[in-house]
């Protein structure tokens, strides 16, 4: 069993898939039953709800009415760039790098053209 998320919880996940407007794409209900699917990934979480959204704006479509142009294609495009950002960092999930500097001995030069490391 997951824990449900809290308040805050759901206001940053709101936030970060910009569900923030006056009526809102998911209830509380629903971000709790896709936080559950998730098995309470925060990361995953939002790919999910990016995914539900992704298949919501492929369904609409570009239109002319009179000297009026309405693009939805611009709105699918900005939620994929989302998703593929939130994939990538559930992808990545708790891969480290380690990064340093290994200690090498100086060298030492005897003569034109001889080199030898220092032991």
């Amino acid at each position: 069993m997951v824990d449900p998320l809290t308040p805050e919880e759901l206001a940053d996940l709101r936030a970060d898939i910009g569900d923030t407007s006056t009526s809102p794409a998911f209830t509380d209900d629903e971000l709790q039953r896709l936080h559950e699917r998730a098995e309470g990934d925060p990361l995953y979480t939002r790919v999910l709800c990016l995914r539900q959204l992704l298949a919501n704006a492929a369904k609409l479509f570009n239109y002319t009415s009179g000297f009026t142009r309405v693009d939805q294609a611009i709105i699918f495009d900005r939620i994929l760039k989302l998703l593929e950002y939130y994939e990538s960092l559930a992808a990545a999930g708790e891969q480290v790098r380690f990064v340093g500097i290994a200690f090498r001995p100086p060298y030492f030069y005897s003569g034109p053209g001889d080199v030898t490391d220092a032991e």
